[in-house]
């Protein structure tokens, strides 16, 4: 129905916005589909997010939000002329759908990539490259640094990789952060691909398993004036929560968003998550636990060099040791992290969304949709001479 009236009418198209398989309204779409619907915008946005979410009692009484599995959603996916998301076009439709009508068009329908963190440690999928018909239309940026990596790595054009800054950084307010009670400290772990298929007797006698067990023992036995906070991989909490883990709080989304957990954190620990990135950007120590960094690079990659961070401390024996050092810094950044802010954060303030906003407005859908179908014409014949 909704491919008939886009052929009858193909005018007053409306955009569709979402987050992370649909199930959260806590990061860079959300706060973008607040502001367009705190302003007078001509088009049509609509929020898509499941009713059984933990973050849809916050949305439930906003305007054009959209029931995952609704009627109207699937007549949205096929109306809608573009998708606003930080996360790719499949996490609007059902995870891993592979076949049918529908997950075609979801798969190439045009969309902006709004990112739910800044490019530098981990590389991004080969789906995203520029010449790929998965790519997005326009890649958000936060500074000069991140478009480079952009530009020269993936192959986008500056003017499809903008300097805007992160959307959800407009839910952080800065001057207030800096008068917070923190008093969290946060250990934020990244999955590792090698582990998906292993069984549970490889897993326990894994890298992985054992060293970040030993850090968190060992930062126990500080006896710190903090809570010590976990949160990584659902299948690390089931391991953690077998142990002796008493005064560790396993953080799950149904203790609250990760942005306001943010917001009382008073030291990061992790190894090559770009939550790192948001932590600096809130001015809090960030401690960089490596414990893997060769295989790491080999496997997954990174777009800068591991060997020298930009910003916080690496761990290089213990953990305890880094961790005594941001205690004798009272745990605040030093003076040439915060001097060096501006290279990777080209704004500090509340206006990304505007921004971007104003970058989309200027956006040849038609040109983009031309491009894609040249591109479906290629891959076509890919195959058939493939066979």
């Amino acid at each position: 129905m909704a491919g008939f009236v886009n052929f009858f009418y193909p005018f007053k198209r409306p955009i569709l916005i979402f987050e992370k398989l649909s199930e959260r309204a806590q990061e860079s779409g959300f706060s973008y589909f607040k502001y367009v619907s705190e302003k007078s915008i001509q088009d049509k946005y609509f929020f898509l997010i499941k009713r059984t979410a933990h973050d849809f009692e916050k949305v439930s009484h906003m305007n054009n939000i959209v029931i995952h599995g609704s009627f109207k959603h699937f007549y949205l996916l096929i109306r809608s002329k573009l998708f606003i998301s930080s996360e790719t076009p499949g996490h609007s439709y059902f995870w891993r759908e592979n076949m049918g009508y529908t997950v075609n068009i979801v798969k190439t329908k045009p969309y902006v990539f709004l990112q739910h963190g800044v490019l530098g440690f981990k590389k991004l999928d080969n789906i995203f490259y520029n010449d790929r018909l998965t790519a997005p239309v326009c890649l958000i940026t936060s500074s000069q640094f991140e478009q480079d990596i952009v530009t020269q790595n993936l192959g986008y054009a500056a003017n499809r990789s903008p300097i805007t800054g992160l959307a959800r950084w407009d839910l952080i307010d800065l001057k207030r952060e800096r008068t917070n009670r923190r008093d969290k400290i946060l250990l934020f772990y990244t999955w590792r691909p090698w582990l998906d298929d292993v069984d549970d007797e490889t897993f326990d006698k894994s890298e992985y398993l054992s060293s970040i067990s030993e850090s968190i023992q060992l930062i126990k036995q500080m006896n710190l004036d903090k809570q010590i906070v976990v949160m990584m991989h659902p299948k690390m909490h089931i391991i953690l929560s077998k142990k002796e883990i008493s005064s560790i709080k396993l953080w799950t989304d149904s203790d609250g968003p990760l942005n306001e957990l943010m917001s009382s954190v008073a030291l990061l620990i992790t190894d090559y998550s770009s939550l790192a990135w948001e932590a600096y950007y809130r001015e809090i120590p960030v401690i960089f636990d490596m414990f893997d960094q060769q295989r790491y690079e080999k496997e997954v990659g990174s777009y800068i060099d591991l060997n020298r961070i930009p910003f916080g401390s690496k761990v290089v024996d213990k953990i305890s040791d880094n961790v005594q050092q941001i205690i004798a810094q009272d745990y605040q950044m030093t003076e040439e992290e915060l001097q060096a802010k501006g290279t990777y954060f080209a704004f500090q303030d509340q206006n990304a969304s505007q921004r971007i906003h104003d970058v989309l407005q200027n956006i040849d859908l038609r040109a983009i949709n031309r491009d894609k179908r040249r591109l479906i014409v290629h891959a076509a014949f890919r195959i058939i001479f493939k066979r």
